[in-house]
């Protein structure tokens, strides 16, 4: 495997349904907050409001960050996370919503470990070391400085989960 599965890790609490991507698409709070983005062409720009949203996510993934913030269940698998991993600091939440084909982000490196969850659909990791089916239902582990992309190979749901370091050790 290119990326450690994580099979010890219960997220069934998860579920398209729990996630009501709808309602949180259509509320104008995201927009308002500036949590919504378009990743187009490698690059990244907000998307202001829901109709804008319904054009971008016909042809480009859409990210809405913040999503530990939505709900309990993505409030608290976050701090499970954490506690799982035995990180100490924040852990952050991101929801990607991509149709088959999108353009993702180019190869990059996170300065966090990241945890995936395919809510729905699937991709594929590449990174230098090859690349890895993720199908609905499984997760993985990408450390912070590996080199990793996403690519679209169905309409999909994710959740990116960010094993944050404090601001200052950073610096």
């Amino acid at each position: 495997m290119v990326f450690e599965s994580i099979t010890n890790f219960d997220f069934s609490a998860i579920t398209l349904e729990r996630l009501n991507i709808d309602k949180i698409m259509m509320s104008p709070h995201v927009y308002e907050y500036g949590l919504v983005k378009a990743i187009e062409h490698g690059g990244i720009h907000p998307v202001y409001g829901p109709m804008e949203y319904l054009d971008e996510s016909r042809r480009n993934p859409v990210k809405v960050e913040g999503a530990e913030r939505f709900n309990e269940v993505l409030f608290n698998t976050s701090i499970r996370l954490g506690r799982h991993f035995g990180h100490f600091g924040p852990v952050s939440c991101h929801l990607f919503l991509s149709c088959l084909e999108s353009k993702s982000f180019q190869l990059h490196t996170d300065t966090e470990d990241v945890i995936i969850y395919m809510v729905s659909g699937q991709k594929v990791f590449e990174g230098v070391a090859g690349s890895q089916l993720v199908r609905e239902g499984e997760s993985i582990f990408i450390p912070r400085g590996v080199e990793h992309r996403a690519v679209n190979i169905s309409d999909s749901v994710m959740l990116s989960f960010g094993l944050e370091r404090y601001l200052e050790d950073k610096l």
